[in-house]
Parts: C-alpha cells; sequence; structure tokens
C-alpha cells in the first residue's frame, strides 16, 4: 500500500513538472528542481501555469527552499488573482524558507494574503516586502492591520524587511502592534518609511516591549532630537538589541546626547550607526567618551560633515583599540542614491569592506554612497522608481544630498 502511494506521489510530481515545464525559462525550470534558491518572474507565466506551480508549491514538490519573485510587476499592478492563488499554496507548504516579494507594487489588498501566509506556515524564517512603491500608507482598516495580527501569532519568521514603503506614522502603528508581542523576529528593517518623530514613540513601544530583537534599521526615516528622545526612552528598557541603525536622519549634538546616556547600562548592543547625520564635535565628544567606557559598542559616524578631522581620527582610533571589540572584514551593503530631481532615485547593491566604505565622487551627478548596516537585502534594479517625494513629503525627508 505504502509503495503504491509513493509511486502515485512520484507520478503526481513527475506530471506537474512536465506542465511547469513550457511556462518557464530553461534556467528557471533547472534552479526550480535542482538548487536552493529559485528566481522567477511570476508576472510572465500565464494563468494556468501559475495554478500548476502553485500545485507544485502546495505538495512541496520543488527542490528550492528559497523563492524570489521581486521585480515581477515592476512596472505594472500586481495580479491579485495569481497572487492569492500563490500565496495559499505557500500557506501549506513545509520546505520553503525564505520568500522575497520586493519590488511589485503590492498595496494593502495584496498584504491580506501575506498577512494569512505568516499566520498559517510554520517554515518561513525570512519575508521580503520591501520596495513596494509606497504602498502601505492607508490610516482605515486594511491588509495591514491583519498583517500586524498575524505577527502576533507566528511562531518562525525570524527575519522581516518592510523597508522602502512610506509606512509613516499610521503604517508603522499598525506594524508595531503586533510586534511588540512577538517573540521569532530577530532582524528588522524599517529603513525609509517617512515614519517622522510622530511615529518614533511606536519604535519606543518596539524596543520597550519586545523581548526578542537584536537587529533593527530605522535609517532614513527623518528622525529629529525629538523623536530619538522618544526612541531613547525604548532603548534604556531594551536588553536585547545587539545592531541599531540610525544612520540618515537628522541627529544632531542633543540627540547623541540623549543616545549615549540612554545606553549607559545597556549590555547587549554591539553596533549603532550614526552616520549621515547633523552631528558635530560636541556630539562627538559624548561618542568619543562613551565608546571608551563601552569597548564593546562600535560607533559608525561617517559623513557627518561638521565634525572636525581630529574627532573624527580619534573615534576610529578608538574603535579600533577596543580590544573586546574585533574588527574584522564584513561584507556590508551600501546603496547609491543619485539625486536627478526630487522624484527619482536609483539604488544597486555592491560589496565593501567596512573599513574602505567613503563617499564616491561629487563629479558624476551628485553621487553618494551610504552604509546602511552589514547583509541587507536590498535588492538590485537597473531602473529607477518614484518614491513619490514630492508635495507634503519634502518637509518631512531628510535632506539626502
Amino acid at each position: 500500500m505504502k509503495r503504491k502511494k509513493k509511486k502515485t506521489v512520484k507520478n503526481q510530481r513527475l506530471l506537474l513538472k512536465r506542465k511547469i515545464e513550457k511556462y518557464l525559462t530553461k534556467e528557471e525550470y533547472y534552479d526550480l528542481f535542482n538548487k536552493a534558491k529559485a528566481s522567477l518572474n511570476i508576472s510572465k507565466i500565464e494563468d494556468k501555469g501559475i495554478d500548476v506551480f502553485a500545485r507544485l508549491i502546495n505538495k512541496n514538490f520543488i527542490t528550492a527552499t528559497e523563492l524570489d519573485f521581486s521585480s515581477s510587476y515592476e512596472y505594472g499592478k500586481v495580479d491579485l488573482v495569481n497572487l492569492e492563488t500563490l500565496t495559499k499554496s505557500l500557506e501549506k507548504n513545509t520546505t520553503i524558507t525564505k520568500l522575497n516579494f520586493s519590488k511589485n507594487h503590492i498595496r494593502e489588498e495584496g498584504l491580506t494574503y501575506f498577512a494569512s501566509i505568516i499566520a498559517k506556515n510554520a517554515t518561513i524564517t525570512s519575508l521580503d516586502l520591501s520596495l513596494n512603491n509606497n504602498s502601505f500608507i492607508s490610516s482605515k482598516k486594511s491588509g495591514l492591520d491583519d498583517f500586524g495580527l498575524s505577527l502576533q501569532i507566528n511562531k518562525t519568521l525570524s527575519t522581516l524587511n518592510l523597508s522602502y514603503n512610506s509606512l509613516r506614522k499610521s503604517g508603522t502603528e499598525k506594524i508595531i502592534k503586533g510586534l511588540k508581542g512577538n517573540s521569532s523576529i530577530k532582524e528588522l528593517n524599517l529603513s525609509t518609511n517617512i515614519i517622522g518623530d510622530k511615529g518614533a514613540k511606536y519604535i519606543k513601544d518596539l524596543l520597550s516591549k519586545n523581548k526578542t530583537l537584536t537587529k533593527l534599521d530605522i535609517s532614513g526615516n527623518a528622525f529629529t532630537d525629538t523623536g530619538i528622545s522618544k526612541i531613547a526612552e525604548g532603548l534604556a528598557k531594551n536588553e536585547t538589541l545587539t545592531t541599531l541603525d540610525l544612520s540618515l536622519n537628522r541627529i544632531t549634538d542633543q540627540g547623541v546626547e540623549t543616545i549615549v546616556k540612554s545606553l549607559e547600562s545597556n549590555t547587549t548592543l554591539t553596533k549603532l550607526d550614526l552616520s549621515y547625520n547633523e552631528i558635530g564635535n560636541k556630539g562627538a565628544g559624548f561618542i568619543l567618551l562613551f565608546i571608551k567606557e563601552h569597548p564593546k559598542i562600535y560607533v559608525e559616524i561617517a559623513n557627518n560633515e561638521n565634525i572636525s578631522e581630529f574627532f573624527k581620527n580619534a573615534i576610529i582610533s578608538q574603535n579600533s583599540s577596543n580590544k573586546k571589540f574585533k574588527l574584522e572584514p564584513k561584507t556590508v551593503v551600501t546603496k547609491t542614491v543619485i539625486k536627478e530631481d526630487k522624484e527619482k532615485y536609483k539604488l544597486e547593491t555592491q560589496s565593501k569592506f567596512l573599513e574602505t566604505i567613503k563617499e564616491e565622487g561629487e563629479e558624476q551627478e551628485e553621487v553618494i554612497t551610504f552604509h546602511i548596516g552589514q547583509n541587507k537585502d536590498i535588492f538590485l534594479t537597473d531602473s529607477e522608481f518614484h518614491l513619490e517625494l514630492t508635495g507634503s513629503y519634502t518637509s518631512e525627508l531628510p535632506d539626502l544630498v
């Protein structure tokens, strides 16, 4: 009886493999059944092909454990019918661990399907929904509420990337509501979401109440010293965070003083990124004294133009000489912002050693490269995408260049 069942399953797998072959490129087909990671453009797969693909996922008939569907709907609206078909199959899958749906124009309606995945799937540990074209901004009840609720009950997701989605205050509130009680997520990326000072109180709540988060990226969110004071309150109570990225904000000397005071008794943080802020020599002095007294913490201060060479060199030297901190070559991701006007940006990824990160030459259209922390997943795109940074947005965004 068991042999007959195994034979039936094998035949089903072979039949579905034959059916899906005509909908995929040779490379996609090979990767799907022979490699750990498969990248597919699902917008080019016909509806019938999506149905076959969903059945393969549902029955765990694919070899790949990491699926990359990023940029499938880069230039058009996501097909919600096909999205629902795929996500339903992922609810029952028990082999896939990493899922990337970045840059797909998934708006709040589509987010409901992902809420269902993280509520029901028990094996996915990494989910990337970044760069979804300023999608999740509604203050009314929506898929974002469902997503937040699902985060409360999920027990397996450890990495979540929601960067570049214009969450703003209302969206951040919904996400944090679910994360405060989450016991599995360790790495969270909320960078470039226009959270602002008004939304900083929700970051404070997250840091105060979450007991598992170790890495948090909230860079590029227009925090001033006012917002930083709220975040610092949460930092003072946090006992798990090891890496915090506050780069590309509007932190001044006053904000630095607030941060270091909140970290006086901290025993877990090892990396603090304060690059691309508005810190001067006074703030640099606070940092220098702080890292002398807390040798386990490395503080990045690159591209704070108001800090003198003396303090820059002193901080770099102190970071390097702290015996308890090992400065090893680590692969990091940098992103390049090209300011042609206030509406167009271009991202690229590249690997560099931590010691060699620097500002690129200004001769080519005011190009600036800045560090966003190690092992980040900002995916390559050769085309420009619109962040819609116009109108009322401009007063809330940091002046990047």
